[in-house]
């Protein structure tokens, strides 16, 4: 899949809405190291966390150079993330695969926020760079869309960044895809990032969206 500039609406993931409990232990429904797409390389540890103060306050779709957000929501404060970092093809490169979960009370609230996500989707979109003069330089080069099929709706946000220094030394480049996806109460986010690289290849993005809706699947009412 090329990563180019989608605009327009997403249908909302089937099966979304369910009013059921859901009591499943957090751990076992979490990305494991044998999942990671061996398209990124060789999963080479996996970690897990919960703690409250790992929580992030906001989901963020994007952010500017400078750290401003773009689009973001209130994130709900039950969290769970699962990373691997990953040994990748060029040893210069740092290179991740992560996934982090949102939980909400209900189902109809995990659907409230995820149709905020796929109305703010579009702000994602276009270059964005800091002001000229600064040292080093960051540009970031935004793209969305979606992948719409099977069971789940995924929603998906990429961002290219490069930076450029007086001191050649220090440029660098990194790309990250985030998906997005909703499941029963949860809201999934599974990521992707390599740095060292201007862009993921089409097998890279298209196996991240596959795991997302293997994740998805996971976080599906028990």
């Amino acid at each position: 899949m090329v990563l180019a500039v989608v605009i327009g609406s997403v249908v909302l993931a089937h099966g979304a809405v369910a009013a059921q409990a859901d009591t499943s232990t957090p751990k076992s429904r979490m990305m494991t190291k044998a999942q990671v797409p061996t398209s990124f390389g060789i999963a080479k540890n996996w970690s897990y966390t919960k703690k409250p103060s790992d929580a992030a306050k906001t989901i963020t779709l994007c952010s500017d150079p400078e750290g401003t957000s773009m689009f973001a929501i209130p994130a709900p404060r039950t969290q769970y993330f699962a990373e691997s970092e990953v040994t990748a093809a060029r040893k210069q490169d740092y290179v991740s695969v992560s996934e982090r979960v949102y939980r909400y009370p209900s189902a109809a609230e995990a659907t409230a926020a995820y149709t905020q996500l796929v109305q703010g989707a579009a702000t994602c979109t276009g270059t964005k760079a800091t002001a000229a003069g600064s040292d080093p330089r960051v540009t970031d080069v935004f793209a969305n869309g979606s992948s719409p099929g099977g069971q789940y709706q995924n929603l998906w946000v990429s961002d290219a960044t490069t930076f450029t220094s007086k001191d050649p030394q220090h440029n660098g480049r990194t790309i990250t895809m985030t998906v997005y996806s909703q499941a029963g109460n949860a809201i999934i986010q599974t990521g992707g990032s390599i740095n060292g690289r201007p862009r993921l290849t089409s097998g890279q993005a298209d196996d991240l969206q596959t795991l997302a809706m293997t994740l998805s699947a996971q976080w599906s009412p028990q």
